[in-house]
């Protein structure tokens, strides 16, 4: 579980904090859901269908996970004037038996670990995001903004009562500048079933 939350986690770092393609090798293209999404990073409440984005919609690009894996990697993408913006989060594998408690606990220290870490290296700073007896999060910035002139925020959230989880990397919707071209290409997807999985470490940037 944890080797599975670091691969992933550590391909939407490097993809969104470096502005770059999202590494999908070794993964499994799934079917996005359809879905009103209530945990967008911006606090918008959208409704995501399938289809191309228009400006202030959002649009699932894909669902990825690895082979038999209990966790999965989700594309959101937001148009923006310069093209989109990327939301990029670790979830629960659909129809999967779910995260329990204890497993929620062991991803959440291991969150902490890896934002210490990056925030040691200079690059990202602590963020203290809001959290109660029922919803945990914690979370780091990216010190500057990213090739695509965006803002990113890495973030954890988790609900043990509830069994939600989600971990994300995200392009923030603070300057009008923030965006470019898709981080999904077809290059990307086609080379996804055919390349072996990078399992560098956790770091988001």
């Amino acid at each position: 579980m944890l080797t599975e939350w670091r691969d992933l986690q550590a391909r939407c770092g490097q993809a969104v904090a470096g502005a770059s393609a999202i590494d999908l090798s070794g993964l499994e293209e799934r079917a996005p859901t359809l879905t009103y999404n209530r945990r967008l990073t911006d606090g918008t409440r959208r409704y995501i269908g399938q289809g191309v984005a228009r400006v202030g919609t959002t649009a699932p690009r894909g669902v990825w996970g690895r082979p038999g894996g209990s966790l999965e990697l989700r594309v959101i993408e937001m148009k923006t004037r310069p093209g989109t913006r990327t939301i990029c989060e670790i979830i629960p594998r659909r129809g999967g038996p779910g995260l329990t408690a204890a497993q929620m606990e062991l991803l959440r220290d291991a969150y902490g670990d890896m934002r210490d870490r990056a925030v040691a290296t200079g690059a990202w700073t602590a963020v203290t995001l809001r959290s109660d007896d029922r919803t945990r999060r914690m979370g780091m910035e990216l010190h500057q903004p990213n090739a695509r002139e965006c803002s990113v925020i890495a973030s954890l959230t988790v609900e043990p009562a509830t069994g939600y989880f989600r971990s994300a990397v995200s392009e923030k919707a603070d300057v009008p500048t923030c965006g470019g071209p898709s981080l999904l290409t077809a290059q990307n997807r086609q080379g996804s079933a055919t390349r072996d999985p990078r399992t560098q470490g956790a770091t988001a940037g």
